[in-house]
């Protein structure tokens, strides 16, 4: 069994996951699109995913948090047993028909400020704040408290 788990604990069965760049596609076997689109919907909660192949982890991900697409493709062809004949298949021979949703997840990328700038943005937040406390003192003094 492959399953993802979210940063909230929650497990989802999945049917595959591929990576590329910044981009990760996960297709799930469901019809039950609206609880797919929640679940994947919560940035909080696809922050960080973790791939599983029974018990073992085979890979993680982080900063997926955007759901660029969904696409939801009904009664695709997953198996098809030779064995046994089936003549109201187009195959001839009994299939078993799945439900996919793959969900297209895109890397939000943090923007970091240029060195030194950082510290500069705090000392014109100091001085907005002195600025205005200044600004509260003389407004009390005029209006005699």
């Amino acid at each position: 069994m492959k399953k993802i788990v979210f940063k909230s604990g929650k497990e989802l069965e999945i049917d595959g996951i591929s990576q590329s760049g910044n981009s990760l596609n996960i297709s799930v076997l469901s019809k039950d699109v609206a609880s797919i689109i929640e679940t994947f919907s919560n940035p909080d909660n696809t922050a960080v995913m973790r791939y599983y192949v029974g018990i073992d982890l085979m890979c993680g991900y982080a900063g997926f948090k955007k759901i660029a697409r969904l696409e939801y493709t009904p009664n695709i062809v997953s198996s098809i047993d030779y064995t046994q004949e089936d003549e109201t298949t187009e195959s001839g021979f009994a299939e078993t028909h799945v439900d996919v949703c793959t969900v297209h997840m895109e890397k939000v990328e943090t923007a970091e400020l240029p060195e030194g700038l950082t510290d500069k943005v705090a000392k014109l937040e100091n001085d907005v704040s002195s600025i205005a406390s200044g600004i509260d003192a003389i407004n009390g003094i005029l209006e005699g408290k």
